[in-house]
């Protein structure tokens, strides 16, 4: 009776995994590069995601796209603290310039 309760359990969050990373990957293959927007992020938050969700399952997943869902908008406010960049993002936390993008610290080169 237990097993069967804990596969009862785990079987729609393991399908719903696959359905995740699958979506993802389509998303990867069917959007053009040029309409995809730049991440602040190094790894790019679909990347994120997907990592997320492969490796510790479907709700963890879903906590990450949310979480980065809401870091990543725009209006960040970028600042220099000890000769490294500083991105003070919309919702209140920062990202220093190990997690930012090759992309936007490029752009905010000295």
């Amino acid at each position: 009776m237990g097993r069967q309760k804990k596969y009862l359990f785990k079987g729609p969050s393991i399908f719903l995994k696959w359905v995740l990373l699958y979506a993802i990957r389509c998303y990867w293959w069917l959007m053009p590069l040029k309409w995809k927007r730049s991440c602040i992020f190094r790894m790019s938050c679909s990347n994120y995601v997907f990592n997320s969700t492969r490796d510790f399952g479907f709700v963890y997943g879903i906590m990450a796209l949310k979480e980065r869902w809401n870091k990543c908008r725009p209006g960040y406010h970028a600042e220099y603290k000890k000769n490294k960049l500083c991105l003070h993002l919309i919702d209140g936390s920062d990202v220093n310039d190990e997690e930012i993008s090759e992309f936007i610290l490029q752009h905010y080169q000295k």
